[in-house]
């Protein structure tokens, strides 16, 4: 009996790894156009086409530039020494071309990766396969993909997803080395961009659920929930107990903010209240919430810059936050019986706060590349 069990499980992670290879190849087959782009005039300059450093390969000189330099207003060295190789390896003549072709693959390996983590969470194999093609086709993803200065986004995500395996298994099946191995992950993914400061609270979300280690969130999905409650037998913990638990990648967390607040600061990104007030942040902020729901069910007008609203009223602030509080308050209300929809809007909102503008960095309203991690929550 015990053996059955074990060869059915095995024959189930064999086809999931199958599915999630399936996955990565019609990814990367979808985007393989961009393998006959070159750099555009907007930021592939900084970041390739005339950054002497990154087309000068992988020297000594240049990876300690990277750890060191706050060019294009960012601390991302590991998205720099990333760039190098493919500089060294396409050479002059092909660099563009090998540059997106590793954006393609890390793309289509961060496909794989979240089919095999909504997999393992919720146990539903079909449901997850068609909510990670629709993540990874949509068009909204072009801009991360296909874009030699985007990079980190698909670097970064990758290593988002496996700092996220690592906790889940880690939460699952306990062992110190699966927590180190999260912190380590973590660490080489806030090299590759900032933005994943926003990791350590996305780990207590599924603590609350589907994982169930909150002992306010034992209740939640009901009795015919997919979610494993405490699986690795860790005990119910409180809010500050599952804090305490993740002191290192608080940590790194904050050194991440500090490090990129002066990097902007330095690089001239960061806009000064006189010349965008408070006001007007959170108004667009808010509008952005929505646009960005907009166009994940309409992908339509999609640009590779949308300028600042001339005219922000604060009715429009109102509006749009009032809606964010409405609908959370809904999710809120029905956590026992549909959990997903709670954890999944907060996953949306909450990986947002970087960079929706209440510190506004540029001179964009919203941009595509800015849904490449929250729109996995929707």
């Amino acid at each position: 009996m015990i053996q059955e069990s074990a060869k059915k499980h095995q024959r189930r992670a064999w086809h999931d790894w199958m599915l999630a290879l399936a996955i990565a190849a019609v990814t990367f087959a979808m985007f393989s156009p961009a393998l006959r782009f070159g750099p555009v005039n907007f930021d592939d300059p900084a970041y390739f086409s005339e950054n002497v450093h990154v087309r000068g390969g992988i020297t000594g000189e240049n990876v300690r530039w990277a750890f060191t330099t706050t060019e294009a207003a960012n601390w991302h060295p590991l998205t720099w020494i990333s760039l190098m190789l493919d500089a060294q390896m396409g050479g002059d003549a092909h660099a563009a071309a090998v540059i997106h072709g590793t954006n393609m693959a890390l793309h289509a390996v961060a496909a794989a990766l979240i089919f095999l983590l909504v997999n393992s969470l919720t146990g539903n194999r079909w449901w997850s396969l068609l909510g990670t093609l629709v993540f990874a086709l949509h068009p909204l993803r072009v801009e991360s993909v296909a874009w030699i200065s985007e990079r980190k986004d698909v670097l970064s995500m990758v290593f988002a997803l496996l700092t996220l395996l690592a906790y889940v298994a880690w939460a699952q099946r306990s062992g110190a080395w699966r927590m180190w191995m999260t912190v380590g992950f973590f660490a080489l993914g806030l090299m590759a961009k900032p933005m994943l400061v926003s990791l350590p609270g996305l780990m207590l979300m599924l603590d609350a659920w589907p994982l169930k280690r909150w002992r306010g969130s034992k209740r939640w999905g009901g009795a015919d929930s997919a979610a494993m409650s405490d699986p690795a037998g860790h005990g119910e913990r409180s809010l500050v107990g599952l804090l305490s638990e993740k002191w290192a990648l608080i940590v790194l967390t904050a050194a991440s903010c500090v490090v990129t607040v002066y990097a902007q600061k330095a690089g001239g990104a960061v806009r000064s209240l006189e010349t965008l007030p408070v006001s007007a942040r959170v108004i667009n902020s808010g509008m952005s919430v929505w646009t960005y729901l907009y166009q994940t069910v309409w992908p339509s007008g999609l640009a590779v810059f949308y300028p600042m609203h001339r005219d922000l009223q604060m009715w429009m602030g109102i509006a749009a936050w009032g809606g964010v509080g409405v609908v959370t308050a809904l999710a809120w209300m029905k956590r026992n019986r549909t959990p997903s929809v709670l954890i999944g809007w907060l996953w949306y909102l909450w990986t947002l706060l970087p960079v929706i503008g209440l510190m506004q960095v540029g001179l964009q309203a919203h941009a595509d590349r800015y849904t490449y991690l929250p729109t996995i929550g929707l």
